[in-house]
């Protein structure tokens, strides 16, 4: 998954997937960055079956340190 963000974070990174409603719905692992934006993999995923689009955001917080292990 490609995302646009205002700071690339680190490989190996978690962000948290928000839906519109600002609700976890899953998790992504940050795998690279280069000029067109960050590169995202889908690791975890809390609501099956939601369609992901522009509308949605990520999150990189203290909590998310400790997630995905």
């Amino acid at each position: 998954m490609r995302l646009s963000l205002n700071k690339p974070p680190p490989p190996g990174t978690l962000l948290q997937l928000l839906d519109r409603s600002q609700q976890v719905v899953g998790l992504l692992s940050v795998a690279d960055a280069d000029p067109h934006g960050v590169v995202a993999n889908l690791v975890q995923v809390d609501r099956p079956g939601i369609r992901v689009g522009s509308g949605f955001s990520v999150v990189a917080s203290k909590l998310t340190k400790g997630l995905g292990r």
